[in-house]
This record gives structure tokens, sequence and C-alpha cells, in this order.
């Protein structure tokens, strides 16, 4: 009888081993699916910035320099630069201000636009013309490397909540990821 006993625990705590150590792989492939679809986005919206800065340094001689809506445009560059998103925690909290921060930034690159429109000598500027029609395609991009991030986030967010995994996600720190807006 002791024996019976010995071998059920014996089974039931190898099972319980290569069902965890299953779960947690699968677990570890969905966030690092994640991680890479965060990677992705991160650097659109780093040529996104680089590419605004840029316009910022071609319309300098055609705005002046004093101009509310530059100083806007690189206030809200620079601050949406500064926030920090920790890409192997990417809480719903880092995701809304991240986001926020980009809106910011979008929004005083449409009014710098708006602005350029008025000045005939940039619009005939080459450099500008192509800059333009970077950010343009650039934000076409972004979003549909938001879908992808989300999408990979609810695939991550399924599996974490399914049984048995959600027992061994909590147990091992594997925690909910932010989405963005869509």
């Amino acid at each position: 009888m002791k024996i019976l006993k010995f071998k059920a625990i014996l089974l039931l705590a190898t099972g319980m081993l290569v069902t965890q150590s299953c779960t947690q792989k699968e677990l570890n492939q969905k966030e690092l699916q994640v991680q890479k679809e965060w990677n992705n986005l991160q650097e659109q919206y780093k040529e996104y910035s680089k590419v605004i800065s840029q316009i910022i340094m071609t319309t300098k001689g055609y705005v002046e320099n004093n101009s509310e809506v530059l100083k806007e445009l690189i206030h809200k560059r620079y601050l949406a630069e500064k926030v920090a998103v920790n890409a192997e925690v990417l809480t719903a909290e880092q995701i809304k201000s991240f986001e926020e921060a980009q809106n910011a930034m979008s929004q005083s690159l449409e009014k710098l636009l708006k602005q350029a429109e008025s000045i005939e000598e940039l619009q005939k500027n080459a450099r500008f013309i192509a800059l333009e029609e970077k950010i343009i395609d650039l934000q076409k991009e972004i979003p549909e490397l938001q879908k992808a991030y989300n999408k990979a986030v609810m695939i991550y967010q399924l599996q974490r909540e399914k049984f048995p995994q959600n027992l061994f996600a909590n147990l091992f720190g594997y925690e909910d990821k932010g989405l963005f807006q869509e």
C-alpha cells in the first residue's frame, strides 16, 4: 500500500513537472514574440523621431526660430523620447504613457506641417518634400506594427490565462502586458 501511494505521488509530481516545463516554454515563446513585436515598433518610432528631428532642422531656416509651433514640437519630441518603457515588462501604464507622448508629438508635428504649407519656398524644398513623404509612410506603418504588437499580446494573454498555465504564470511572474488603443 505504501509503495502504491509513493508511486502515485511520484507520478503526480512528474506530471506536474512536465506540465510546468511545457507551460513555461510556451509562455516564454509567446512573451518573446511580444518583445519582438515591441522592438519592431520601437525601431519605427525611433525612425519617426529621427525624421521629425530632420524636419525641425529643415524648417528652422524658413520658420521663425521663436515660432511657438516649432518650440512646441521640439519640446514634445524631447518628452516623447524621455518616456521609458521596459521591454520585459510592458505594463498598461507604460504603454499608455508612451502612446500619449507619441500622440502629442504627432499633433505638434501636424501643426508645424500646417504652418509650413503657407511657406512657398519650403514647399519647393526637395529635402522637405522627401521628409514629408517619409513621415507619411511612417505614419501608415506604425499603426500596422501596433496591431502586430497587440495581436502578439493577445495571444500571450490568452496563453497566460488558460489552465494550467495560469497557475504557473502567476507563480513565475508572467504579468499582463499593455495594449495600444486602436
